[in-house]
């Protein structure tokens, strides 16, 4: 399996439904560390991964724990997923990427937990994140030291992304909720660096700055530093008109592949009654 060959390239021919673990247990072991990146490919051939639970007190857990430069995690539904950590970079995807995870969904009832750069589909970003939906619920943890209990000033919790620096989150929608102390936004929580586009949140979540000022209404990401590229994102409700929105954001994707070496081929397209969904185009 990939989790001792991390270079393999796997493709789902079926969907996956994993037994559940013992109480308080895992029955998922993250593909990929710091030391020993995941760098092949994951084709989910658009089946489902149904049931993954992972408890840990680890950095980087996720389906993927670490994704390198080379690797890719596509066309993968994760149902009823869980991933719960005290440590950093937690997603249900991936912990941390630093290559591509593109059309990568979560559906059904689940959540994802953890100290820092936590989100709903890749914890920490350096690379690329193309097309994924989250519907996971998303937060930090809060923490005790031997005096007092309190919330650390934690960062980084994001819908889609906790942290992005210097990766690029293209084409991308979240409709969970997301709660978390600092740095917390409903598509990237903190936007250090690369670009956030033609992307929407839904707008009930739970999300703030600083401990005290709700992250932006306007555009989904919790703080960004200066220089920071995001173009076309927005809050949404089901009952928005997202006409204009859905215009502007399939503008957006077209100008970023007119530069990007790496192409979004996907446009958003209008759900009646609901939030848009996306098509795969061809260029």
């Amino acid at each position: 399996m990939a989790q001792k060959d991390l270079d393999l390239n796997l493709t789902l021919t079926d969907d996956i439904t994993l037994p559940e673990p013992a109480e308080g247990g895992s029955n998922w072991t993250p593909v990929g560390k710091v030391s020993y990146p995941y760098t092949g490919t994951i084709d989910g051939g658009g089946y489902t991964l149904t049931g993954m639970v992972i408890n840990s007190t680890e950095n980087n857990q996720g389906f993927v724990g670490y994704l390198g430069s080379a690797g890719k995690v596509q066309n993968l539904t994760f149902a009823n997923a869980t991933v719960t950590s005290s440590g950093w970079q937690v997603g249900i995807v991936a912990g941390y990427n630093e290559g591509t995870v593109e059309n990568s969904h979560t559906i059904g009832t689940f959540s994802v937990e953890g100290f820092e750069s936590v989100g709903g589909i890749v914890g920490y970003n350096s690379g690329l994140v193309f097309a994924c939906i989250n519907s996971s619920a998303v937060r930090a943890t809060v923490e005790k030291n031997s005096l007092e209990l309190y919330e650390f000033a934690v960062g980084g919790v994001g819908g889609i992304v906790g942290d992005n620096y210097g990766g690029d989150v293209i084409a991308c929608g979240n409709k969970g909720v997301v709660n978390g102390k600092y740095n917390s936004g409903g598509i990237v929580g903190r936007h250090d660096g690369g670009s956030v586009i033609a992307s929407w949140t839904q707008g009930t979540n739970e999300t703030h700055n600083d401990g005290n000022a709700p992250s932006s209404t306007e555009n989904g990401v919790g703080n960004e530093a200066s220089g920071c590229i995001i173009t076309h994102c927005y809050v949404l409700s089901e009952e928005s008109d997202v006409t204009v929105s859905i215009s502007n954001m399939n503008t957006a994707i077209e100008e970023y592949n007119s530069k990007a070496s790496v192409k979004c081929l996907y446009r958003w397209v209008p759900v009646t009654g609901g939030y848009p969904t996306l098509k795969t185009v061809t260029e």
